[in-house]
């Protein structure tokens, strides 16, 4: 295993009781026992996450084809979003070309993108696109109606941090929605160590109904729902993700398969009720 320090405490709760549970691509994923809230313990440096997203891509998720499955949760979303909030503006948290930006028409639109993905959307939003992570001094507070943060949250290293500036920088009955895989569901209790969205370090925090609304309700947030949205998918979008982006794989093997095939790009609804979306007001 790669020498790295490690978190003395948990991100969410600051308790030390800590169990190691598994060991992923020489990184360790820990459980606190006072909480429950399982997480990567290793501390990582911004600069390591920013060469790690300069060097990362996600060929399913970006390419053209899978723009209208997207689509699909994002009119969802959109719906949801609509029913609490009047036309505002909105920020996207790890908005990647701005895909969902696109779906939010008659909204102000701003985003934050770390990856190569981020030139995409500044060419469609410009200088409202950030491509620096989320920091206290971003965006003067009470600027947002809506915050998004769709598959991203998870990404981030502090997110205790990240949620408090968020709410700062909502206005006062504002929403944020947060869109991250449930480590407590089932689908991942059957899969163990193998579960597919265990990829450190792209993944840094798992979270389970309890933990994520835990975290809301620490930074002053008041969750309203929690939703598991169906999302349209690909056939060989399953053998990617179940790869976990190891070449090495057989389901990598399939995957590539099936790229090179018309039934790689038979579509189908998926719910194995492991992603939830979460809704808070400020």
């Amino acid at each position: 295993m790669t020498s790295r320090g490690s978190k003395a405490g948990c991100p969410i709760c600051s308790a030390t009781d800590i169990r190691k549970r598994w060991e992923i691509n020489e990184f360790e994923i820990a459980q606190c026992r006072t909480c429950s809230f399982v997480f990567v313990r290793d501390e990582i440096t911004d600069s390591e996450l920013a060469a790690h997203y300069e060097s990362e891509s996600d060929p399913v998720y970006v390419e053209d084809t899978n723009s209208a499955n997207l689509q699909y949760y994002f009119d969802a979303l959109r719906e949801i979003i609509e029913e609490r909030v009047a036309r505002g503006a909105i920020l996207d948290i790890g908005c990647s070309s701005g895909q969902f930006l696109d779906t939010m028409t008659g909204w102000d639109c701003f985003g934050i993108e770390l990856s190569s993905a981020a030139s995409v959307a500044e060419r469609k939003y410009g200088t409202n696109i950030s491509r620096a992570p989320l920091h206290v001094e971003q965006w003067k507070p009470q600027t947002f109606d809506v915050i998004t943060m769709l598959d991203s949250f998870d990404h981030m290293p502090r997110p205790m941090e990240v949620l408090s500036i968020c709410h700062d920088i909502l206005k006062p009955g504002g929403i944020i929605v947060v869109k991250v895989h449930d480590i407590s569901s089932l689908f991942a209790k059957v899969s163990g160590k193998r579960y597919y969205a265990l990829i450190p370090p792209s993944h840094l925090s798992y979270f389970s109904p309890y933990t994520i609304v835990d975290a809301l309700k620490k930074t002053g947030f008041t969750p309203i729902t929690l939703k598991y949205i169906s999302h349209i998918l690909f056939f060989k979008t399953i053998f990617y993700r179940l790869s976990r982006q190891n070449t090495r794989s057989l389901s990598w093997n399939i995957y590539m398969m099936l790229n090179n095939i018309p039934l790689g790009n038979l579509k189908f609804k998926k719910n194995m009720f492991d992603i939830m979306t979460v809704v808070a007001t400020a």
